[in-house]
């Protein structure tokens, strides 16, 4: 698994779309070079940012974690994301409240 895997994902989900590259990396909030890059699976890309697999999982209707694992595999250690800190899907006043209790 790797950026080959997700590019290659990510142009086929697109191309099934028959949206155009330009308009995914725009609805996604990202450069088109930068998608173009990722779906031609430029090993220069090790990681793609939460951010941007967020984006792009939003536009192409494809699974979040679907990505994830296309990117660093199932049976790989993720790297940290902001979505497991837990405090990061609370509004911060409940993240507080609870952290003191502990």
């Amino acid at each position: 698994m790797g950026i080959r895997e997700l590019g290659a994902a990510l142009r086929q989900r697109r191309e099934d779309l028959a949206l155009p590259q330009a308009a995914v990396a725009r609805a996604s909030g990202i450069d088109p070079s930068y998608l173009s890059r990722i779906e031609k699976g430029d090993t220069a890309y090790k990681s793609v940012g939460p951010d941007v697999l967020r984006g792009l999982s939003d536009v192409l209707g494809i699974d979040e974690d679907a990505l994830i694992d296309l990117l660093y595999g199932t049976n790989r250690r993720r790297p940290r994301q902001s979505r497991d800190y837990v405090g990061d899907l609370r509004p911060r006043d409940q993240a507080d409240r609870t952290d003191r209790a502990h």
